[in-house]
């Protein structure tokens, strides 16, 4: 039974991508997951740099103004913190993230779109004696807006806001709520008149 769900499933979304705009695309900035410090430390992530790699398709489309598409992201980012008895230390973030985006276009060429998301979160750090893995699930909101320089190809901007907290670290909870601001690029392999 559970076979034959999986495979109705995926008939359905890889037929709904079948007759989607699909595009692959890059992006990268800067991600902050240190709005807050932690309680009894007071230790708080830097500004991070990093990339992103997405493949993304059209979910529904509601008019010819309004669709609302899905995007699935491998994102990659390194910051440190200043952390006791430790100091300075790097941090990895590698997310696996979908998002789902509401796109409004405001002319033939610029959209606008909102929308909400999830992340997998695998977070390592290493230095010295002091080990550090783990995995959390964390939601955003976000933001952005786009440029259609090309029918196959568009330019981006977003922001994003996270909420999460990394727990014993050292023992205590750290905050990794924070924004990510970033540039990108799509290149759409097929077109949907």
């Amino acid at each position: 039974m559970h076979r034959m769900l999986i495979v109705v499933i995926s008939v359905l979304v890889f037929s709904s991508i079948s007759l989607s705009q699909v595009g692959i695309g890059v992006s990268g900035g800067l991600l902050h997951p240190g709005i807050y410090k932690s309680e009894q430390s007071e230790s708080q992530f830097n500004l991070a740099w990093g990339y992103e790699l997405f493949f993304r398709h059209d979910l529904v489309h509601i008019s010819d103004s309004f669709t609302v598409d899905a995007r699935y992201e491998y994102r990659y980012y390194k910051t440190t913190i200043e952390l006791p008895f430790v100091l300075d230390t790097w941090f990895k973030f590698k997310y696996l993230t979908v998002d789902f985006l509401a796109e409004f276009a405001a002319s033939e060429q610029l959209n606008w779109y909102f929308g909400v998301g999830g992340s997998l979160v695998s977070v390592n750090a290493e230095k010295d004696f002091f080990y550090y893995t783990e995995s959390i699930f964390i939601p955003e909101i976000l933001l952005g807006g786009g440029w259609q320089i090309h029918t196959n190809y568009n330019i981006f901007s977003e922001l994003s806001f996270q909420f999460g907290t990394l727990n014993n670290v050292l023992e205590e909870s750290i905050p990794v709520s924070g924004f990510r601001c970033i540039l990108g690029a799509t290149m759409f392999l097929n077109s949907i008149e």
